[in-house]
């Protein structure tokens, strides 16, 4: 069964929200981590600076602005990422097959930047024109180690014609479970 969504996420940066006493505008300075070109693609309109990270299942791993040039987003591992999420199906206790006591039962629960422990496979990774990012993703479950979901995602990161403070995502997720899946 395919089940096909979408969604579009606004992402407003606001100076006076963020904003750090002192802090100086200009370019951010990327870590050397996350530098390398082949694994981070960035847009930046002079305005805000968003970057999708190929070895995090291309997610969001970079937001900052020009009131504020430093990293919003904390990256430390796959669940403080800026990313698509869902949930469906029956709260399973698999501790049998790996699942954390603490997390169990849960549902089934495909996450754009990974499991526990393990980041999720990326497919397509590019720049689609000047001031886009795409992305495909197979998932990982979010609760089990190392477990790719049945699902595909698909996400375009860019801005807001006009808003030169919004960042627009818009994300498509195709569901590929088994009919007889819980």
């Amino acid at each position: 069964m395919k089940l096909l969504a979408g969604a579009v996420l606004l992402l407003c940066a606001q100076p006076a929200l963020a904003a750090e006493r002192g802090a100086k505008a200009g370019t951010p300075k990327i870590p050397p981590a996350l530098a390398r070109a082949e694994d981070l693609l960035v847009v930046d309109n002079g305005c805000v600076k968003v970057g999708i990270d190929r070895a995090k299942g291309a997610s969001i791993t970079w937001l900052s602005w020009a009131a504020y040039p430093k990293n919003i987003v904390n990256s430390a591992d796959p669940g403080r990422l800026i990313q698509q999420s869902y949930y469906a199906g029956h709260r399973l206790d698999r501790t049998a097959d790996g699942q954390h006591k603490a997390w169990s039962p849960w549902t089934w629960n495909p996450i754009q930047g990974g499991g526990v422990g393990s980041w999720a496979r990326v497919t397509e990774f590019k720049r689609v024109g000047e001031h886009t990012l795409f992305g495909e993703t197979v998932p990982k479950l979010w609760d089990m180690p190392n477990e790719e979901a049945a699902a595909l995602m698909r996400q375009w990161t860019g801005f807001e014609p006009a808003m030169p403070d919004v960042v627009v995502v818009r994300c498509e997720f195709i569901a590929q479970r088994a009919p007889d899946d819980r």
